[in-house]
């Protein structure tokens, strides 16, 4: 684990286990996140992304484990594997030291409790128990997401737009003052303006409180504005990593650029939009050797047989595909 870094991943695997036989979720991913750094994550649906990061505080859900791997987080004395403790060992360091923000804010609250009665239960299921701390930590972070305290601690979920809802469950992970944000798709379903809006409070936040993140996203325009490193995931791997500026204008992976190429353009004449082809593997049964083999363009033999592992291309930016050198950053 280097220096500087907050938490290191390494060989993790997660799977499921499902009526047809086990679903390997993530496969054999490893990376660090440094302090005060974003790490974006992107790729399709049933890559893996959301999975990695309930695992990192161990909130997978249903039948699904860590099979193998480790999940290195250093605290204030000493690194500490997650991925070996038990529920109530992992309790003192979710929320105080690793908080979450789930995709979706409405399906994050319970409908019939105000948003103060959410914050001090959320305190209390952590040991704090301190209603008037609870109280003044809640109105300097509601003002800190830019909302009006007084108001929306009264409120009720539903009283509250989609837009103030993100931003309080972004305040209430950050109640016990963690080292370490994850974001699973906090802007889905919000409008342009407002996921702009939650954007430029996460860079603030960030900033502010220097902290660690993790964000998950589809939209790889998002992931440009607030990420310093993106990761490509694909079939539960990690197939591409590097500086944000790297990944989105120098790419070296065939996925990554088909993910690129299918973004529409906001300027310019219309165009037909690119798709890759085929479909996601089946993780129950995913594909030999390199898991985007099947799709694509650039496939040869050796492919087929053996999984590419991470290869430096420059500074900090890996690929794990054979053929990157023989293809062009146009292609």
């Amino acid at each position: 684990m280097r220096e500087n870094s907050v938490l290191s991943v390494q060989n993790l695997h997660v799977v499921y286990s499902a009526l047809r036989g086990t679903v390997k979720a993530v496969r054999d991913v490893s990376f660090e996140l440094n302090k005060k750094e974003c790490l974006a994550f992107i790729g399709e649906s049933g890559s893996g992304k959301s999975t990695l990061g309930t695992s990192l505080i161990s909130l997978i859900p249903g039948t699904g484990r860590v099979s193998s791997g480790k999940i290195i987080y250093r605290g204030n004395s000493k690194d500490i594997d997650i991925a070996k403790l038990s529920e109530n060992e992992v309790r003192k360091i979710r929320w105080k030291e690793i908080a979450m923000v789930f995709q979706s804010a409405l399906n994050s609250f319970n409908p019939v409790l105000r948003i103060w009665n959410h914050i001090l239960e959320t305190a209390k299921a952590h040991g704090v128990n301190d209603k008037e701390f609870v109280q003044k930590k809640s109105l300097e972070l509601l003002e800190l997401v830019q909302l009006d305290p007084e108001r929306v601690l009264k409120s009720f979920p539903h009283e509250l737009s989609g837009g103030m809802k993100q931003r309080t469950l972004i305040a209430m992970s950050l109640l016990l003052d963690p080292k370490i944000l994850i974001l699973d798709e906090p802007t889905t379903a919000l409008d342009i303006l407002t996921q702009k809006n939650i954007i430029e409070l996460l860079k603030k936040i960030k900033d502010e409180l220097e902290l660690a993140m993790i964000f998950i996203s589809h939209d790889l325009s998002i992931a440009a504005e607030l990420a310093d490193r993106v990761a490509t995931m694909y079939g539960g791997k990690i197939v591409e990593i590097g500086p944000t500026d790297d990944i989105f204008y120098r790419p070296k992976h065939p996925y990554t650029k088909g993910l690129l190429k299918a973004v529409p353009k906001i300027s310019g004449g219309f165009e037909e939009l690119f798709s890759i082809p085929g479909e996601p593997p089946d993780l129950i049964n995913p594909p030999s050797g390199c898991p985007f083999h099947p799709r694509c363009g650039y496939v040869e033999e050796v492919c087929k047989k053996e999984a590419p592992q991470l290869e430096q291309v420059e500074g900090n930016h890996y690929v794990a595909c054979y053929k990157w050198r023989g293809i062009t950053d146009g292609e």
